[in-house]
């Protein structure tokens, strides 16, 4: 049974400070799996999947189609239909770029905008953070980000200098000897001094000296 679409992400401005542009979102990963899940809960079986996903304006929507042989995704779908749940919320990988341009920012936007990131799931939510309720998972793990990390980590690569958001979750996500293998404790050096020192500290036992 299809009920109305939901919004799924648009372009206001987060809790945290930032926006992410609906012209940088890569859907392809989430197409190919459009699975709809219930409060970001990928431990559970999905309740349903999504349809007819689409991009109007600055706003990406989608139909839902609920799991009617399922118990859980029938209670969830008469909530939805009898209008107590109206949220949906979109599911990301970390951002990949970002950019500090003023042109883009918009009232009440204290950090740099999101303009490159990647869409892994959509879930149905009772009540978001904010008007546009967003998960973050760690491309790893494959567990949730809090968003008080990602919004650490955008200010860490704002002040680094960098928009490569993704080159930073990875390093974050190797020990010393993986990166040294890598070729990468140079680029850790240079342009995450903090989490090179973390990792030089749970290397050798010391901080490293600064010269």
């Amino acid at each position: 049974m299809n009920t109305k679409s939901f919004i799924l992400h648009d372009e206001s401005v987060n809790s945290k400070g930032f926006r992410m542009l609906t012209s940088g979102a890569n859907m392809t990963e989430f197409r190919k799996n459009p699975v709809m899940l219930l409060m970001h809960d990928d431990f559970n079986m999905p309740i349903g999947r999504w349809e007819n996903i689409r991009v109007e304006g600055t706003k990406i929507l989608a139909d839902p189609v609920f799991d009617e042989k399922d118990p859980k995704a029938l209670e969830v779908m008469g909530k939805v239909t009898r209008g107590f749940i109206r949220m949906a919320s979109v599911g990301s990988w970390p951002p990949e770029e970002i950019s500090d341009d003023p042109y883009l920012k918009l009232p009440g936007q204290s950090l740099p905008t999101v303009t490159k990131w990647t869409m892994r799931e959509a879930s149905i939510v009772t009540i978001g953070s904010n008007h546009n309720a967003i998960a973050f998972y760690d491309r790893t793990t494959g567990k949730q980000i809090d968003l008080s990390d990602i919004q650490t980590s955008i200010i860490k690569v704002k002040r680094a200098g960098t928009t490569n958001l993704v080159e930073l979750e990875d390093l974050r996500g190797m020990n010393w000897n993986q990166i040294d293998k890598a070729n990468k404790l140079g680029i850790l050096k240079t342009k995450y001094y903090d989490l090179y020192e973390s990792k030089f500290i749970e290397k050798f036992g010391h901080k490293p000296n600064k010269h």
